[in-house]
């Protein structure tokens, strides 16, 4: 697969093998000696081709390869043989400006934007399609491939490209590189002490500044610190989950993440985490990945909704259930998910804290159940969950906040679709009546429709009634 893509841009093999340095090395020879010593018989830099196959041979032997990349071949120095995950896919050589596709493999800039430009969609490697043609920069192989040079007395030409973000962002000072690279050594370590003191130093530099953020999110760092979310060590997992979360609040690392499979063990500690910190900001964590339409599809499918319910329910901290809230609240903006949140057996509970308008939960949980309304079987479970619900979400109608009185009137118009019965109420009550023709004339858009829809179904009842 590899040769046929060296074939689609015209590349050649750069590398013999020693059977053919061999025959090379004994022609050259063979062109000196079948002359004697008429010198002008052969070409005069016969000596110089002739040490370069003796060197090309030399590093053949003992497991040397050229960096071709970054100069003529003939030209470069022979250094011991780069690490895999430094070679492109493509040339199989060291990477100049490696970036990553949406797939999460690297490679070379000019090779893989060579691959675009042939009208290929797809990702060289895995042969995926590919959502889109984002490349985005690998600092980290970058820098490794730096260091690598470095210690080996190698120039390593910077690309030209600016940084992802185009800003000072996502630039890291080479101790900084060093330091992140020894905590990451760390991690994949065996020796749980030192896991979880790199665990708690990387969720403080993650947390400190946008660049770590940047610089470590990346698929090949996400995926040596996904596996620790399920560790033994209660602080390890807390630490690494709050490191998930500060990694997530980079807009592009949202996709990477779930690209890892990250949302399945977040999930896991969200439902048996060994503290109820590590289960909070897992929620935060699902919170701040939900954000992104593709990871609503994922997390719904995860089993993370009736997770959820239950620190929603009952969660040690306002801060806790907030953020149980706000991830449900984004996940049912997928109709998928609404089905699923209303199984949970959720209404009563969501009903509760509106009841309640001094409730910290009470605005998050008037916005769910204005989604949930949008469902048969969740304006059924409103219905259901309380016999006074009309005065409870009259009250916002009439002196809510703005969002408050468009999620409630929202509501109302659902629940007197499903019952039609509850019009008659409205009528019977003036300040109802009041409430909705002023908001039908200084609400927002939203609420000045749903008003007067409302205004319209109570008209069309009372002429229905005097026919």
């Amino acid at each position: 697969e590899e040769e046929g893509l060296r074939r689609s841009f015209g590349l050649m093999e750069k590398k013999h093998g020693g059977s053919e340095l061999k025959r090379e090395l004994r022609r050259l020879v063979g062109l000196v000696t079948e002359e004697g010593d008429n010198e002008r018989a052969y070409p005069v830099d016969i000596f110089d081709k002739i040490a370069r196959v003796l060197s090309d041979l030399r590093d053949f032997k003992f497991g040397l390869v050229k960096l071709s990349s970054f100069g003529r071949a003939d030209e470069a120095p022979a250094v011991p043989l780069a690490p895999e995950h430094f070679l492109c896919p493509i040339s199989s050589e060291i990477m100049r400006d490696p970036v990553m596709l949406a797939t999460g493999q690297t490679y070379d800039r000019p090779f893989i934007q060579a691959w675009f430009d042939a009208d290929h969609r797809t990702c060289p490697k895995t042969q995926q399609v590919l959502p889109n043609l984002i490349l985005t920069p690998n600092y980290l192989v970058r820098s490794m491939i730096e260091q690598w040079c470095e210690t080996r007395g190698l120039d390593y030409p910077r690309s030209q490209e600016p940084p992802c973000g185009g800003g000072a962002a996502g630039i890291m000072a080479p101790h900084e590189v060093k330091y992140v690279v020894l905590l990451l050594d760390k991690l994949s370590g065996q020796f749980q002490s030192q896991q979880r003191e790199a665990a708690k130093e990387l969720r403080v530099l993650t947390k400190k500044k946008q660049s770590h953020r940047v610089f470590l999110g990346e698929a090949r760092t996400i995926s040596i610190i996904t596996p620790l979310l399920l560790s033994q060590d209660a602080e390890t997992q807390e630490h690494i989950v709050t490191t998930m979360f500060n990694l997530s609040i980079h807009e592009p690392n949202k996709t990477l993440i779930a690209m890892e499979g990250a949302i399945d063990p977040i999930v896991r500690v969200l439902s048996d985490g060994a503290t109820a910190a590590a289960r909070e900001n897992a929620a935060a964590t699902l919170f701040s990945l939900s954000a992104v339409d593709d990871n609503k599809e994922r997390i719904g499918a995860s089993g993370a909704i009736p997770a959820l319910v239950d620190l929603l329910r009952d969660g040690k901290s306002a801060g806790g259930r907030k953020d149980a809230a706000s991830a449900l609240y984004n996940l049912c903006l997928r109709h998928d998910n609404r089905a699923t949140t209303v199984r949970t057996g959720v209404v009563p509970a969501l009903m509760g804290f509106v009841a309640n308008h001094t409730d910290a939960m009470c605005d998050p949980a008037l916005a769910i159940l204005s989604l949930l309304s949008a469902h048969h079987e969740g304006v059924e479970a409103i219905a259901a969950a309380a016999t006074d619900y009309v005065p409870v979400l009259m009250a916002f109608v009439k002196a809510g906040s703005r969002h408050n009185t468009e999620n409630a009137v929202v509501i109302v118009v659902a629940l007197c679709a499903h019952d039609p019965s509850i019009l008659t109420v409205l009528k019977s009550n003036a300040e109802y009546t009041q409430a909705l023709v002023s908001l039908s004339v200084t609400g927002s858009s939203r609420c000045r429709r749903k008003a007067m829809l409302l205004i319209e179904r109570m008209n069309k009842q009372t002429r229905s009634a005097t026919i």
